[in-house]
């Protein structure tokens, strides 16, 4: 995968859908995401969106 291979931990998963049934997921990681590894995953098929949040 894209993180393993960019050695980023995944520290939980959620997976839900919205309304209309599209697939909806929030990925918390150990680490920091740099910009070339966001889009390696946006160029991922059926990926429609990514966006990255700092708490």
């Amino acid at each position: 995968t894209e993180l393993g291979n960019a050695e980023v931990n995944i520290a939980t998963f959620n997976l839900g859908r919205t309304g209309a049934g599209e697939a909806v997921s929030l990925i918390e990681v150990d680490g920091k995401i740099n910009p070339e590894l966001i889009r390696k995953l946006e160029n991922i098929s059926n990926v429609k969106s990514i966006k990255k949040l700092s708490f």
